[in-house]
């Protein structure tokens, strides 16, 4: 891992942050560009995309406060590893979504089509966090005795993420940043390609959905809950659900109208 990027002085520039950035950044661009038109210039859709990712940050980090109350309450989560890894990153991801097509009814732009483009940055900025996470040391998997096994060795982890040292352990971060950019590939090649719109955004929480509600099961870290399924898999589970049922409303009524 390599949590510190470099140092001014006492101040500490954290890896995880700068590529956090810049994953906001890309996912911003790629919304910019998918969404952009003779109407709707590029640099309009980049705000717009920005902003939504703000709004997924907040989401992110009030889904893990909910989350996270009891530990919050008892002093076992400090300020430090909060500012570093406290982020749910499905509540993030609805989070922005949510505002994403706020702010484009709002404005009276064509939602779904620019959901499709929303979506598609969400995908490639959720893939580069996780090489934060790798980073960082957080969102680590189970041990393991396998050959691909990741052991982490850095104090910092252990302090601020509770990251076993010195023990191989399943590289959910590397397996959960491959998955995404897979799914990202998919929805650039879907744009040229996609029969309505609305599509690339349900082919999202399917295919998110469906990698996240698995990735959990290799999860070492602590994980909140209920009935034995993580907060993380209930989203999931939440997203599979929504993108089923709008694929069983067009197969009812056809290509005829969006799912909406």
């Amino acid at each position: 891992m390599f949590p510190v990027l470099f140092n001014l002085g006492d101040f500490s520039v954290p890896t995880y942050g700068v590529i956090y950035l810049i994953a906001f950044l890309s996912g911003a661009v790629v919304c910019a560009y998918f969404g952009q038109t003779d109407t709707i210039p590029f640099k309009r859709m980049f705000e717009i995309g920005f902003q939504a990712t703000i709004a997924g940050e907040l989401g992110a980090r009030l889904t893990f406060v909910i989350v996270e109350w009891d530990r919050f309450a008892a002093g076992a989560i400090g300020m430090r590893q909060f500012l570093v890894s406290g982020r749910v990153v499905l509540g993030g991801i609805v989070a922005g979504a949510a505002f994403f097509a706020y702010i484009v009814w709002k404005h009276k732009l064509p939602i779904l089509r620019l959901m499709d483009a929303g979506i598609t940055g969400a995908a490639l900025g959720m893939a580069i966090g996780r090489i934060g996470c790798l980073a960082a040391g957080c969102c680590f998997g189970k041990p393991t005795d396998w050959w691909w096994g990741i052991t982490f060795t850095h104090p910092l982890a252990e302090k601020l993420n509770g990251t076993p040292l010195g023990i191989a352990l399943l590289p959910t971060q590397i397996l959960q940043f491959l998955s995404a950019m897979v799914l990202f590939a998919l929805l650039v090649w879907m744009h040229r390609w996609k029969s309505w719109d609305g599509q690339i955004l349900v082919t999202f929480f399917l295919g998110a959905g469906l990698m996240r509600f698995g990735s959990e099961f290799l999860r070492g870290d602590p994980r909140g809950g209920a009935v034995g399924i993580t907060t993380s898999q209930w989203i999931a589970l939440g997203m599979v659900l929504v993108a089923g049922a709008c694929l069983v409303y067009r197969s009812v009524r056809g290509r005829r109208t969006p799912c909406g």
